[in-house]
């Protein structure tokens, strides 16, 4: 039988993408821009693997790696969602093509 599981996942993140996403813009640490779409979460819940109970509260845009410009991993860079700058502290791809990016907001950097 086929592994049909990444095949499943990734229809799963284009259907929330095109239902809940808005256009963004990606910014390289080398200035080159991006048009991208993602699902924007101004209040996203992380939880502290390390310290039980304690939880943070951090904007978060969800992707799909195969749409931005470079590897979120090797690059500082920044997105703009909904006419803000926040700069990408932590990108946690997920392993099956999606990527969820922790942001800060520049303003406060």
């Amino acid at each position: 039988m086929p592994d049909i599981w990444p095949g499943l996942i990734t229809a799963a993140d284009l259907t929330v993408i095109d239902h809940l996403g808005i256009g963004c813009q990606y910014i390289t640490e080398d200035d080159v821009s991006s048009d991208i779409v993602g699902v924007f979460d101004a209040q996203y819940q992380r939880e502290d693997a390390g310290n039980p109970g304690i939880m943070s509260s951090t904007p978060m845009l969800f992707v799909r790696l195969a749409d931005l410009p470079v590897d979120p991993e090797a690059d500082q860079g920044h997105v703009v969602v909904n006419g803000v700058e926040y700069r990408v502290i932590e990108p946690e791809k997920d392993g099956q093509g999606g990527c969820r990016l922790i942001l800060h907001n520049t303003k406060y950097l």
